[in-house]
């Protein structure tokens, strides 16, 4: 094997020479820090929950129910403030509204816009799905 090899060179820190360095003791090196573990769930609870609220724009709900069975959050929202339940209203799934209202879905959470489903279902007038919510508010409160 032609070619040239490393010369090791054996440094006395006490008298090593470099060029931009005075002879004398080499610094201290920092000590490395423990690794510091992270929550693994946080990334794949994110993933359940934008899953979830995919599936109720879609109107999926096999895959809601799927998603809940996973561990997602019934009441998340997307950065608009917008909840499964809201999806249901706008686009007007009553079976997906039915079984959200009866999973436990918090019915008077608000977008952005300051919007509860119920006034979603009514401003696309989705009577129907508007008349549901109210009722069943009224049922938790009689509770």
């Amino acid at each position: 094997m032609g070619g040239r090899q490393k010369k090791v060179i054996m440094k006395d820190s006490s008298k090593a020479i470099h060029k931009n360095k005075k002879p004398g003791p080499e610094p201290i090196q920092k000590k490395k820090r423990p690794y510091k573990k992270r929550k693994p769930y946080k990334k794949s609870i994110r993933k359940l929950n934008s899953g979830f609220l995919e599936a109720a724009e879609k109107g999926d709900l096999a895959g809601l129910q799927d998603f809940l069975g996973r561990g997602a959050n019934i009441n998340v929202q997307n950065k608009y403030g917008w909840t499964a339940l809201m999806y249901a209203a706008r686009y007007d799934y009553r079976e997906m509204a039915k079984f959200l209202l009866v999973a436990g879905i918090d019915s008077s959470i608000r977008n952005k816009n300051d919007g509860t489903a119920q006034l979603i279902a009514i401003a696309f007038g989705r009577t129907e799905i508007a008349g549901m919510i109210e009722r069943w508010e009224k049922a938790q409160r009689k509770m």
